[in-house]
């Protein structure tokens, strides 16, 4: 009976550190729920993510997710300002957290988050 638990437990990824995919995305591809600062979307290719002004003033694109990593565009009011963030890394400042989550065939699961990431 505990080999039918533990088969059971594995198929249902129960113990299982299983990488999230695109498809899990709770917002679906929607990047319009990223405008109060919280959404978890896929995005794919050149993507615009919209932010409350009163969140901040920056604006944010994403230019590229073909590889292990996604380009994202921060403009600011004095600069432009790049950055390339693998799968399971991110970016954070004093507003906003970005995460990338997983990328499988050219569509990024990305996380974005009110103010600082616990691990950044």
């Amino acid at each position: 009976m505990l080999a039918g638990a533990a088969v059971a437990a594995v198929a249902a990824g129960v113990g299982c550190d299983v990488p999230p995919l695109p498809s899990d995305a709770a917002a679906g591809s929607d990047v319009g729920a990223c405008y109060d600062g919280a959404c978890e979307v896929a995005v794919r290719g050149v993507t615009d993510i919209p932010i409350d002004p009163g969140i901040t003033s920056n604006t944010f694109q994403i230019t590229d997710t073909s590889d292990d990593r996604v380009t994202l565009v921060e403009r600011r009011e004095m600069d432009v300002v790049t950055y390339e963030i693998p799968a399971g890394d991110h970016i954070t400042d004093p507003r906003l957290t970005f995460e990338v989550l997983a990328i499988e065939d050219g569509t990024a699961l990305v996380r974005l988050s009110a103010g600082r990431s616990e691990s950044g």
